[in-house]
């Protein structure tokens, strides 16, 4: 209900400016991961492999260079906000 986001968002922004933190958008896919159903090395160690649903369809994701340093870096001064 419009109230209950109205009251989310009013304590968000109290959170924010008592961290003194701005919020940071970070894109996931081609950004953070890359992910592709098409044929990757099984004994890749850097790619996780998985398979959705059972359909027979595997999905390979990776995460991108020095990513994990980037969001433990960015996260000391944003608060982090991954989206799709």
């Amino acid at each position: 209900d419009m109230d209950e986001a109205l009251e989310l968002g009013k304590k968000d922004l109290i959170k924010l400016v008592n961290s003194r933190k701005l919020v940071l958008l970070v894109d996931l896919d081609h950004t953070i991961i890359h992910t592709t159903n098409e044929h990757v090395n099984l004994e890749n160690k850097e790619v996780f492999h998985y398979e959705l649903n059972h359909r027979n369809v595997w999905y390979h994701t990776k995460f991108r260079p020095k990513c994990m340093h980037f969001l433990e870096e960015m996260s000391k001064i944003y608060e982090l906000h991954i989206v799709t």
